[in-house]
């Protein structure tokens, strides 16, 4: 999606590429130099978002609401500057980075120089969750990280910036280009702010990173995480106790949250092969999964 700026507050829609939930009819600007020209392009699909902004001075206001309630954001400056004044819960990395965790609370930023580029990384709560899990209780504002080479993320900057002006409307193109827009955050996110939700991280976060990256693997058990973290499978074992939950639990828990999504994504995937790629060991197995997640559903 691409949008042209043509004056404070006003955006004119004048192309539209894919998706229903691209919309960003919740944005206002109530401030902006109306002598110079914004450009704003957005690719949006179910797995994240990338937007491509170039505008002079100006302020603006992204409310939460639908359909971006709740997502979580980073801010990447490619040229001039900008300031994010809310909302409270952000993270900055120099130069010029920062992460906003989701919640509800509205975005507000300001451009600051006559001329502005950057890069915006729009993620849902559970896809930000499987990049960085457990990073709003295990990370702190106060922490610092040392500034980052804008080197190491250039090349990653200006594949977001391009591929913003992406037009294919064909499904397996989009679908290609999802997952690669997903795999480009993760590393972005991990290159910028890895460092900061790995340094604090409880073994129980470690535990469920391991497990979200290798819950395809029907070979999976307690030992591998364990090792993983550096500890016997006894006190790993604790570690899920004192959670109140088990590894068995949270491993087959996590199958059946990616067998649903997988399930509603294509439903013309036969069970078998829904198992097959969500690391079940038998039919029967993922049928019992499914009908507790579903249990669970229900009962919220």
């Amino acid at each position: 999606m691409r949008y042209r700026g043509i004056g404070s507050g006003d955006f004119e829609r004048f192309r539209v590429l894919n998706e229903r939930d691209a919309d960003i009819s919740n944005i206002t600007v109530p401030q902006i130099n109306d002598g110079l020209r914004m450009t704003l392009h957005m690719l949006a699909r179910r797995e994240a978002r990338f937007i491509h902004t170039v505008a002079p001075e100006m302020k603006v206001v992204w409310s939460r609401d639908n359909p971006s309630y709740n997502v979580a954001m980073l801010f990447l400056c490619m040229r001039g500057g900008y300031e994010v004044l809310a909302p409270q819960s952000r993270f900055v990395r120099e130069p010029g980075m920062t992460l906003i965790l989701p919640g509800a609370e509205p975005i507000e930023y300001r451009m600051m120089q006559p001329v502005n580029e950057i890069v915006q990384i729009v993620l849902n709560p559970r896809l930000f969750m499987d990049i960085l899990p457990g990073f709003p209780a295990c990370a702190s504002a106060a922490q610092t990280l040392p500034i980052l080479d804008q080197r190491v993320l250039s090349p990653l900057m200006e594949y977001v910036a391009s591929s913003c002006v992406i037009s294919s409307q064909h499904p397996a193109a989009a679908e290609d280009v999802g997952l690669a827009m997903y795999a480009t955050a993760r590393n972005v996110l991990l290159t910028t702010f890895g460092q900061l939700a790995h340094a604090k991280s409880s073994l129980y976060t470690q535990a469920m990173e391991y497990i979200l990256r290798h819950q395809t693997d029907p070979g999976l058990i307690l030992a591998h995480v364990a090792r993983y973290c550096g500890v016997a499978s006894r006190t790993m074992q604790q570690v899920f106790r004192d959670e109140g939950t088990s590894f068995t639990r949270m491993l087959q828990q996590t199958r059946a949250e990616a067998a649903l999504r997988l399930r509603g994504d294509h439903p013309s995937l036969t069970l078998s092969q829904i198992a097959e790629q969500c690391g079940f060991g038998s039919l029967s197995s993922l049928s019992r999964a499914l009908r507790a997640a579903d249990k669970a559903m229900d009962a919220r």
